[in-house]
């Protein structure tokens, strides 16, 4: 009997009446059975874990199942299955679906660090087992070289932890920053050819302070910025170096003689001023007592850091004249009309030798100076006479109209 298996039998024989003539045999309900569990994909069938096999089960038996968890995979209902033990056929088939509800992470990294160069990528509602080819999820991003995906095709598992793509970049060489040097306030002003400095990489950064220069005539005032980081756009890639000119500088003027430059006045100092200041030498001409203004150099001086000089020469005025004066002796009366000599040259030495003249009724005695030098004051010789103390005089006695001599002339000396 199917299911059963044979146990005894009430009687080994039995003897034919009249009434009831029967052998009762007597089975037990197979126990030897068994149920299978199958764990199976939907629509392929494909199997997802190994089946489970329940022996030593009773014909008839009601047996109840529980889905497993598939890792991957959600159960499909029903999750709990009945089954009533057959001789055979005893099968109870568990349906998965692919979970659909799972996530991978993309990072992007500079090549050879951790560091991050993007924000991280979040995939979302992915199937269980999709092949992901991570080069996919390459992207431009400023500044950077694609290299490479680690793993290179990402099989998306149910551990978020373990779906990660990392893309790694290395920097873009070979770019350039340009450094300027101008005058504050005048940036029209280039006062040194721009510097354009190559061999950079992306994201280096550069400090002003090590591009400063000297430049003759300025100082150093401020930058754009203390410092840049290297990008792409080698436009922005740009540090501006402020340059003041300098206001301690000076220039000296000389007065000097023309022809000989000899020193006619203190040289003059002249301190504060800026570079690049146009001074006219013209006025710096001063009065020199005895000259004239001649001629200077240069006539408009553009002031530099080195030696700034003007030179103003002058010549001897030769327009001026002396006087000799005739004079007496400790009475100054003037004795003639004085002589002026003119067209006499400034410092000119004269001496007053020759110059003494013939006064009737006095002698020459002395002169206040034997040489004179000629300046601009007053010019004068001073000679000095005496009367004469060597005259006489005649007395004649005369006869009145006719003259006749009545006495001897007396003569008086």
């Amino acid at each position: 009997i199917e299911g059963y298996n044979y146990d005894s039998v009430d009687k080994k024989t039995l003897t034919v009446g009249t009434g009831v003539n029967e052998f009762n045999f007597y089975y037990t309900k197979r126990n030897d059975l068994s149920y299978t569990v199958n764990y199976l994909e939907k629509d392929t069938n494909k199997v997802l874990s190994p089946a489970k096999v329940v022996n030593n089960k009773t014909f008839k038996e009601e047996v109840t199942e529980t889905a497993i968890e598939v890792t991957g995979y959600n159960k499909v209902d029903p999750t709990e299955k009945t089954v009533t033990i057959e001789v055979t056929g005893n099968v109870i088939d568990f349906y998965y679906t692919k979970r659909n509800d799972l996530s991978y992470t993309v990072n992007f990294y500079e090549v050879g660090t951790k560091d991050k160069i993007a924000e991280s990528e979040t995939i979302e509602n992915v199937v269980f087992e999709t092949a992901v080819d991570s080069k996919k999820h390459a992207k431009a991003i400023d500044g950077y070289n694609f290299g490479h995906c680690d793993p290179a095709t990402l099989t998306v598992g149910v551990n978020a932890d373990e779906n990660v793509i990392d893309i790694y970049y290395s920097r873009v060489d070979g770019l350039t920053y340009t450094v300027n040097y101008v005058e504050k306030d005048n940036e029209e002003n280039i006062l040194h050819p721009a510097k354009v400095q190559d061999g950079q990489t992306f994201g280096d950064i550069v400090k002003a302070a090590d591009e400063v220069i000297s430049i003759e005539g300025y100082n150093y005032d401020s930058v754009s910025a203390e410092t840049i980081t290297i990008g792409t756009d080698t436009k922005a890639n740009v540090i501006t170096i402020y340059y003041t000119r300098r206001n301690d500088l000076s220039y000296k003027v000389n007065y000097l003689e023309m022809e000989t430059n000899k020193v006619l006045n203190p040289v003059k100092t002249v301190t504060g001023k800026t570079f690049e200041e146009v001074v006219s030498a013209g006025d710096e001409v001063i009065d020199i007592d005895g000259y004239n203004f001649d001629t200077l150099t240069p006539n408009e001086l553009v002031i530099g850091t080195g030696e700034n000089i003007i030179n103003i020469y002058y010549t001897k005025r030769n327009d001026l004249s002396y006087t000799i004066n005739f004079l007496e002796k400790d009475t100054n009366e003037v004795l003639a009309e004085p002589m002026i000599i003119r067209n006499q040259v400034f410092g000119a030495i004269v001496s007053s030798n020759g110059k003494a003249i013939v006064i009737d009724g006095y002698n020459y005695d002395s002169v206040d100076k034997k040489t004179l030098t000629v300046g601009t004051g007053v010019n004068e010789f001073n000679f000095y006479y005496t009367k004469r103390t060597d005259l006489s005089y005649i007395v004649n006695y005369l006869e009145k109209d006719t003259e006749k001599v009545l006495a001897e002339a007396k003569t008086v000396s």
